[in-house]
């Protein structure tokens, strides 16, 4: 089983990463089915399985990161992005964010109004789409390094889609200050560039 969080090939049988310790499977809390890794429904029971990963992060920023910060911000946008709350959306990033995607076939984009326009066109194209991290890989008070997937349901036959990123996200004070994506094969990569982007946060006098 390959690892979506980092590439790292598992046997059928682990259930968690033996490469960067990620979880494998998705543990339906209803009917107990083991569910592979951005299942946005349980196999066995047809509950959806959003709420464990989106609890989970609210749990993570709420706690263990309450005292570094850097993490609200993402917590905010992401639970904006949910209620496709385009004004909160907006608030959640400044205006000179910048975006980068680094992927061979990824999006055109330079700016957080571009990003946030193609989160708006997707929604638009399948109003089902949702989002949700399910790996933090690196964290600090400057943002963090995580894996996410967008999936949702194109309409007229377009049936169901699911992306898995990388992404490397920087904030400062309540918004989001950079993100860049990466393929899940250039794990490595996004790591190396939020350790860069750190360098370089702490010294700035208003980010450090």
């Amino acid at each position: 089983m390959t690892c979506p969080s980092c590439a790292h090939a598992n046997s059928n049988a682990a259930r968690f990463c033996n490469g960067c310790g990620a979880a494998l499977v998705l543990h339906c809390q209803g009917c107990g089915t083991d569910n592979p890794p951005g299942a946005r429904f349980c196999n066995g029971c047809g509950a959806s399985l959003a709420a464990r990963p989106a609890a989970a992060e609210a749990r993570f920023v709420a706690g263990e990161a309450a005292s570094t910060g850097g993490q609200a911000p993402i917590l905010a946008l992401h639970r904006a992005f949910a209620r496709h709350d385009w004004k909160t959306l907006r608030e959640c990033v400044d205006p000179d964010a910048v975006v980068c995607d680094h992927r061979p076939l990824g999006l055109d984009l330079s700016t957080g109004d571009d990003w946030l326009e193609s989160l708006r066109v997707l929604a638009d194209l399948a109003p089902d789409v949702d989002a949700w991290t399910f790996h933090i890989l690196a964290w600090n008070r400057h943002g963090r390094v995580d894996v996410s997937r967008v999936g949702g349901t194109m309409p007229e036959g377009g049936g169901p889609f699911e992306n898995i990123v990388v992404r490397t996200i920087a904030t400062a004070g309540d918004r989001l200050q950079r993100c860049e994506l990466f393929d899940v094969g250039d794990v490595d990569r996004a790591l190396v560039r939020f350790e860069d982007l750190c360098s370089h946060l702490a010294c700035i006098p208003s980010a450090a």
